[in-house]
């Protein structure tokens, strides 16, 4: 039994070690900005003026492991649309990340950091429900294909909502399959809460 868990494990190990190397030597992309741009002051100032369009979940969570490192944020200097009252979030990451003598690299990789344990999570629980569904040579299969998917490996190590989205999307159908299989109050609640995510 000891062994069926060794290949899984294995599997899944490769993918964080795939991601990490990704969220560590790949620069900031486009999307970073704005993420990064609003979900540290919501984080370390509670300053919700500053969020986009997007809900502040992921963007929270991500900026949780900076009140860490306390880097400097233009929160006194707001970058504003033209002509709007409303902020320019990638500029004001980007000032964040290059303007303010922060360690962007260490920045960029501490938020993708998070992503990582998502996709991580997201794989554990492509692989259960695999194994109920098809056992454990399709579990197998399943998280074979999860952990080599060149998009798993991109979104899952960089700070977007694409990969959390998808995430917490797939929990909820998990948890709701479940709930109409064994219904009960703990497995209505964990409904609940994934719907919520």
């Amino acid at each position: 039994m000891k062994f069926r868990w060794w290949l899984p494990s294995t599997l899944l190990l490769i993918l964080v070690v795939q991601c990490l190397y990704f969220a560590w030597d790949t620069g900031q992309t486009l999307d970073e900005t704005f993420y990064n741009g609003s979900g540290y002051p919501m984080v370390r100032y509670n300053d919700y003026r500053i969020l986009g369009e997007h809900p502040p979940l992921i963007m929270q969570l991500g900026s949780l492991p900076l009140l860490l490192i306390q880097p400097k944020y233009p929160i006194d200097q707001p970058i504003y649309l033209p002509n709007s009252t409303g902020f320019d979030l990638s500029k004001m990451g980007s000032r964040f990340l290059y303007e303010m003598g922060n360690d962007a690299h260490l920045i960029l990789f501490l938020e993708r950091a998070v992503v990582i344990l998502i996709t991580l999570f997201l794989g554990w629980i492509v692989y259960r429900w695999a194994h109920q569904l098809y056992g454990y040579g399709g579990a197998v299969l399943a998280l074979t294909l999860y952990s080599f998917c060149p998009n798993t490996i991109t979104y899952g190590s960089q700070f977007t909502s694409d990969l959390a989205v998808t995430a917490f999307f797939f929990f909820a159908l998990y948890r709701v399959k479940r709930f109409f299989e064994l219904p009960s109050v703990r497995n209505g609640v964990w409904t609940g809460i994934f719907c919520g995510l």
